[in-house]
């Protein structure tokens, strides 16, 4: 790459590298850099083959320990979290109904974890907790979060049964205990029970999995968190010049993208940084605006993203930026919220329409906003979830996050 400084391989006995054309300034790398290399190169080895830890587990609590014993393959150098499947609630049915509700989704939920440091907490165990502290069980509110701490889970999954018209509507949430944030919901709708327990186990195994169950010590989630890692050790040890001006703070960063030059202008200072695949937006309560904007406010936009970390991000489009500040319509990418919200930016809290339940994930996601003939409609991964008559003529759109970060990559616009 222009500018940066490498060593060259020696050339082998007898050769040389006359009539090779020329090469960049050699420079041997300090003991710091070779420092680097060697820590990227364990990084990279380490997700690709495990890695060793002898780090000695945290003691348990007592309530952690009357809990069920350690699934096998669960001492893999992490401590062993619980998920707590609560009994259901609602709907005025029967015991034996609402225990085979709870215990499907159990049964769902082991299913949807691939990893082995979370394992499912037997209702025995748990009504053994309970009695054992003199406690009784409530699934309303942060009680159920309440609840789980109480018998040392990690976290829980509820669900409330509820009547309507002639269905039994099954609402699943899954919170996460420590800060009691929502990760996500489902929902199982059906006219007999009996239909409602088939399809429960498959909706929390869909929950679990797309929350919580994804195995982090796999080599692929490795290679995601270590990888970036790694390429700023190699970066930080020969890929930039010491000498070479820094960019001043509040200068929109640009990358070539589809053969046009897109930049990325952010309400904070420092929150966009710019890789060889993508934008990376990642701030507090910010604004990013990208420029230029398209031609009319008849527009197409296309955007793959991925939540990095945090609890979402949003996207905003038909809007004005005005120093930073931002009117638009916003759509949020929102686990805190239980999936996509719709809001009137600047108001970040009240959506002007119901949120639409979905579990939420890390994945990457295909995006496309559509503004014609005065609708605006909005599909995600090939789903339409927003269709709405618009007269608005601004043309700008941009991003949002809040404490969160997130990867936006492929960006297009037309016209």
């Amino acid at each position: 790459m222009a500018g940066e400084n490498v060593r060259l391989p020696a050339a082998p006995r007898g050769c040389d590298n006359r009539g090779m054309g020329p090469f960049p300034r050699v420079r041997t790398l300090s003991h710091r850099s070779r420092a680097a290399f060697t820590v990227a190169a364990q990084l990279l080895l380490c997700a690709c083959f495990g890695c060793a830890s002898s780090s000695p587990r945290p003691p348990r609590s007592t309530a952690q320990s009357a809990a069920a014993p350690e699934a096998p393959g669960a001492a893999h150098g992490a401590a062993t979290k619980r998920l707590a499947v609560l009994e259901f609630s609602g709907a005025r049915l029967a015991d034996e109904v609402l225990n085979a509700f709870g215990d499907a989704a159990r049964g769902g939920a082991v299913e949807g974890l691939s990893r082995h440091d979370i394992q499912v907490m037997t209702r025995e165990n748990m009504l053994v907790l309970l009695r054992d502290m003199g406690k009784s069980e409530c699934v309303e509110g942060d009680c159920e979060v309440e609840t789980a701490r109480n018998i040392g889970a990690d976290y829980v999954m509820s669900g409330v049964v509820a009547r309507i018209d002639d269905a039994f509507v099954v609402t699943l949430k899954l919170h996460e205990c420590e800060g009691g944030v929502l990760l996500g919901t489902e929902q199982v709708a059906a006219a007999r029970q009996l239909d409602v327990l088939n399809r429960l186990r498959g909706q929390a195994r869909k929950l679990v999995a797309a929350t919580i169950g994804a195995d982090p010590t796999a080599p692929s989630q490795l290679l995601n968190r270590l990888g970036e890692q790694a390429r700023k050790l190699v970066a930080g040890a020969i890929g930039t010049d010491s000498t070479a001006p820094s960019q001043p703070t509040g200068v929109p960063e640009s990358r070539r993208a589809h053969g046009r030059a897109f930049s990325i202008r952010s309400s904070c200072r420092d929150e966009v940084r710019v890789s060889d695949t993508a934008f990376t937006v990642s701030g507090g309560w910010c604004f990013y605006l990208v420029e230029p904007a398209p031609t009319t406010a008849q527009q197409s936009v296309t955007f793959r993203a991925r939540l990095l970390s945090g609890r979402g991000y949003g996207l905003w489009f038909g809007g004005r930026w005005n120093d930073g500040h931002v009117r638009a319509t916003g759509i949020q990418y929102d686990a805190g919220a239980g999936g996509i919200k719709f809001l009137q930016y600047p108001e970040t809290e009240a959506g002007f329409l119901p949120v639409l339940s979905t579990a939420t994930d890390r994945d990457w996601h295909n995006w496309r906003i559509e503004r014609r003939d005065g609708w605006d409609s909005v599909w995600l991964d090939g789903t339409r979830i927003f269709h709405r008559g618009s007269d608005i003529e601004n043309r700008e759109f941009g991003f949002r996050t809040w404490d969160t970060a997130a990867d936006i990559a492929d960006l297009t616009v037309s016209p």
